[in-house]
């Protein structure tokens, strides 16, 4: 495995934008209580969350050169530690704050699912496009 930076620049700066992005938003929303006021944000919001990281993932494929092979399993591992540590953060702040923002277990496994979602989206994307 060897590290390749090339033309990545701009897509590892795209790659923090759609991941800072989606933090913002997800803050704003705690800030101004839009969860409560319209929870169902929360979807679409892991599911971006999913795409951001999954097209991530992508951006470290191509920095690695790692084998096609190995990219689905690596992926869909990588979503879910991912997701899994997003859900470990919201518990830590839910814990730290008193908030109770982020919801019971079904919340948070219903999150997880919505961000293997948006990395699914971008997997088959990225197949699509790669065979053309």
């Amino acid at each position: 495995m060897t590290l390749k930076l090339g033309n990545a620049r701009l897509e590892i700066i795209e790659t923090c934008i759609a991941i800072t992005s989606v933090f913002i938003v997800n803050t704003l929303a705690i800030i101004f209580n839009i969860y409560e006021i319209f929870p169902p944000i929360d979807i679409p919001l892991h599911i971006g969350g999913g795409i951001a990281v999954g097209y991530m993932f992508f951006v470290l494929v191509k920095l690695f050169d790692i084998a096609p092979s190995k990219i689905i399993l690596l992926a869909f591992s990588w979503i879910i530690l991912v997701t899994i540590s997003w859900e470990a953060f919201e518990l830590i702040v839910d814990r730290l704050t008193g908030s109770n923002v982020y919801g019971d277990i079904l919340d948070t496994i219903g999150d997880i699912i919505n961000g293997i979602i948006g990395c699914i989206i971008v997997v088959i994307i990225k197949k699509r496009t790669s065979k053309s």
